[in-house]
């Protein structure tokens, strides 16, 4: 029968979900109020960096792409003269080579400043835009408007929450049950009623020092609702376990023990201790170990025959 597992866990944005905000190169930054919580869009201006170095790098662009200019003019000059047969090959390929070689100065002065968001509009500016790269919630400010910053300094840390992971803590006992692809229903400590259900998409390696080991989950549908560090609750229903089974009705306990009645003929029943296990669907997990597997036992009206008895004894 199947066997649930009761485990503990919490969301988790998965490494790839955590962006951080950077500040490519220095400068001073401005933004407006931004607070831990704060929905972004995609494409969106999140601050602002200023510094004169800018201007130097528009300046380098417009600079290389004059010489780019001069230099193609120089080259298709000096083509025309050799095929009328006024000038050497010789000449004509270093003209070509020193355009080729611009070409290429002009296109990495062209990708360095749009990596940067610098625009090569052909108006200067001094001030270039942090761009929001993908929808997200930010999760930390970790600098002051107005401050200075410096070249790599992470400004800001977003967090993307179209798909966030359930991690839950599983001790190593328990480990052997779980299989990649099994299903999982999770919910949050303080709402039993919001159930979230999910797979396990992967299995930890490593067992922590209090025993357990990491899984993660996968949760479906995404649910943006969920909070990194939220608590959850959880469960996973294993794979099939072998065993005797009873309704649940056919239990009995009495004094902190369980017990069967086994049918011994008319009227005569021996009521005998049993240990049990899970509880699927009104069916009870039960073993003995002195059991032949041929044991009339009682499924119905045990409790009453409880009763009866107790009353013999208090007779």
């Amino acid at each position: 029968m199947p066997m649930t597992i009761q485990l503990q866990g919490e969301i988790e944005a998965p490494p790839q979900n955590i962006l951080r905000i950077a500040s490519p190169v220095g400068g001073l930054i401005r933004f407006e109020e931004l607070l831990p919580g704060t929905f972004v869009k995609k494409g969106q201006i999140l601050a602002r960096l200023q510094d004169p170095q800018y201007i130097q790098f528009q300046k380098e662009y417009y600079t290389a792409k004059s010489n780019e200019s001069l230099l193609y003019k120089d080259y298709i000059r000096q083509k025309e003269l050799f095929d009328a047969g006024a000038s050497s090959e010789k000449v004509m390929q270093i003209a070509k080579a020193r355009y080729e070689e611009q070409q290429y100065e002009v296109k990495a002065i062209q990708q360095k400043c749009n990596t940067l968001h610098i625009p090569l509009n052909g108006q200067m500016s001094s001030e270039v835009p942090l761009i929001v790269p993908s929808d997200a919630y930010i999760n930390a400010v970790m600098v002051s408007n107005g401050s200075m910053v410096s070249a790599q300094e992470s400004l800001f840390e977003l967090i993307n929450p179209n798909d966030m992971h359930l991690t839950l803590h599983v001790f190593e006992k328990d480990l052997p049950m779980i299989r990649i692809g099994e299903k999982v229903k999770a919910y949050p400590n303080q709402d039993t009623t919001q159930i979230i259900y999910g797979e396990v998409i992967l299995i930890g390696q490593s067992v922590a020092l209090d025993k357990r080991v990491e899984v993660h989950c996968h949760l479906n549908p995404n649910n943006q609702k969920l909070l990194p560090g939220m608590y959850m609750n959880a469960e996973i229903q294993t794979f099939q376990q072998s065993g005797n089974v009873l309704p649940e009705d056919a239990v009995v306990r009495f004094e902190g023990k369980e017990y069967v009645f086994i049918s011994g003929g008319p009227l005569q029943y021996d009521m005998t201790e049993v240990s049990t296990g899970n509880i699927y669907n009104g069916y009870i997990q039960v073993t003995h170990p002195g059991w032949s597997g041929s044991e009339k036992i009682v499924t119905h009206g045990a409790y009453t025959l409880l009763m009866a008895l107790k009353n013999k004894d208090e007779e």
